[in-house]
């Protein structure tokens, strides 16, 4: 029963951080992707989507989520004085052991989240992100009064309503034309965009035309040229299949990917060191929390810097000899931040 009561709330302070993480991953995501032009009307689609894309981040950020959950659970263990209870009752290797059996079992669901998981929702993600922005409607704010969409055209525009737009003048750049009309509305159709003017005069200053003509109806076609090729990147392949790529940069991606799992592991072997140490009014220990997340910082920057490396053709020896340093380094200042005494 208190291995549960210990096991659940080790596992709750992780979720929590995780969940923390994932929901602000989560909407910047949809934001981007709004950003993009999405018609508000897709808005459902774009949560739907972007949930396929999280899991992704997982592997990146498992560390830091990991220390900070442990970090606070073994602050509330200590705090309501908790951990004496649970030392007086239970041996401190059989709590050990039990994290560290729970530590093995969160490793083997981040490998395969990471490794199977997270690479088809992923390739979902980026095959439907595709088909979405694809289908794009032009997003108009009607209080700026103009709308400008790339280097194709800019309109100025009294009042934007239904898709309509309201004694405007339109600058098409790539014809050389300038148009103004009492209406111009905007429609989709196929991979095109629209523009349909009502009762106007356009004014054509191409070196081949120059011209002015009065009209009744003109339209104007943009077509959607948003690229529709899936490209895969490195959150596309397994460990294995990145450091089989002839592409450098998903090769060394890859290698780096070797060198997260390796420090999870490590982690994993001294965060029961964390959770189950105790502390007193003399003692530094909570914190130094600080000392491991800037040495986990520091670790991903020197680790990423030797990925780039890896790019310059670098020994793969020499890469795994600074990974291996690294490690050795953050293990020691684990046992040397905390014990069990």
């Amino acid at each position: 029963m208190i291995l549960r009561y210990l096991i659940y709330n080790y596992l709750k302070y992780i979720t929590i951080f995780l969940f923390l993480f994932l929901i602000t991953v989560w909407i910047s995501q949809i934001i981007r992707l709004i950003e993009f032009g999405l018609n508000y009307e897709s808005f459902y689609k774009v949560i739907n989507l972007t949930v396929l894309a999280l899991p992704s981040y997982i592997i990146n950020v498992s560390h830091l989520i990991i220390l900070f959950g442990a970090f606070f659970f073994s602050y509330k263990l200590n705090s309501s004085s908790e951990i004496i209870i649970l030392r007086q009752y239970l041996n401190k290797n059989n709590l050990r052991n039990y994290l560290i059996l729970t530590n093995i079992f969160m490793l083997l669901i981040i490998i395969l989240n990471s490794e199977f998981i997270s690479q088809k929702l992923y390739n979902k993600y980026k095959q439907k992100e595709v088909e979405l922005r694809s289908n794009f409607n032009i997003q108009v704010d009607g209080s700026k009064k103009e709308l400008r969409l790339n280097d194709q055209f800019i309109i100025f525009f009294d009042e934007f309503d239904e898709n309509r737009f309201i004694n405007p003048i339109t600058i098409i750049y790539s014809e050389n034309l300038i148009v103004k009309s009492k209406i111009a509305k905007l429609s989709y159709q196929n991979d095109k965009i629209n523009l349909e003017f009502l009762d106007g005069t356009r004014v054509s200053s191409d070196n081949k035309e120059k011209s002015m003509t009065n009209f009744k109806n003109f339209n104007f076609y943009i077509e959607n040229l948003v690229d529709k090729t899936v490209l895969p990147d490195k959150e596309s392949y397994s460990v294995i299949e990145l450091i089989s790529q002839k592409d450098q940069k998903l090769y060394s991606s890859g290698h780096n990917k070797i060198i997260n799992y390796l420090l999870l592991i490590v982690l994993f072997t001294g965060i029961h060191r964390i959770v189950l140490s105790l502390s007193n009014k003399n003692s530094k220990k909570f914190k130094n929390i600080k000392i491991l997340i800037v040495y986990i910082i520091f670790v991903f920057t020197i680790s990423s810097l030797s990925k780039y490396l890896l790019l310059a053709k670098i020994n793969l020896v020499s890469f795994y000899c600074i990974g291996a340093i690294l490690l050795t380094l953050f293990k020691i200042s684990i046992h040397k931040i905390y014990d069990l005494k």
